[in-house]
C-alpha cells in the first residue's frame, strides 16, 4: 500500500487591533498533515482582500504574504500567523494555502490545500 502526505489548511482566525489611524489585522491558520506519510518543508501563503464598496471578494488580493512551514509528521500541525498593518478597518476575505509552491510533490491532493474565511 502506498503512503502519501496530504497538507490541508484550517482553523482560520483573524483579529483586529488599532492605534489611532493604523489598524493591525492578525491572520492565522493551521497547516495539518492529514496524510499517511511525512510531509517535507513547504511554504504557506496568505492572501487578503479588504473588500470595500462594491468590490467582489477575492477579485483583488490587496496583500500576499508567506510563511515557512516545517516538515510535518502524520497528524502533526503548525500554526502560521501574519500581521498586516493598514489604514482601513474594513472587513473582507482571507485565504490560507498550504504548500503554495508545491514543494511536497508527492502530496495526495492539491484540491484541499486552501481555505477562505470572511473577517
Amino acid at each position: 500500500t502506498s503512503t502519501f502526505p496530504n497538507l490541508i489548511s484550517g482553523g482560520l482566525k483573524s483579529t483586529l487591533a488599532s492605534t489611532t489611524s493604523v489598524f493591525a489585522h492578525t491572520f492565522s491558520g493551521y497547516i495539518v498533515n492529514v496524510g499517511s506519510a511525512l510531509a517535507g518543508s513547504s511554504q504557506t501563503r496568505l492572501r487578503v482582500d479588504f473588500v470595500t464598496g462594491s468590490s467582489t471578494p477575492g477579485a483583488n488580493w490587496d496583500v500576499t504574504a508567506f510563511a515557512s512551514t516545517s516538515p510535518l509528521t502524520v497528524g502533526a500541525f503548525e500554526r502560521e500567523t501574519w500581521t498586516v498593518a493598514t489604514t482601513t478597518p474594513t472587513g473582507g476575505i482571507f485565504e490560507v494555502c498550504a504548500d503554495d509552491l508545491n514543494a511536497v510533490p508527492e502530496e495526495r491532493s492539491e484540491d484541499d490545500n486552501c481555505v477562505l474565511q470572511w473577517f
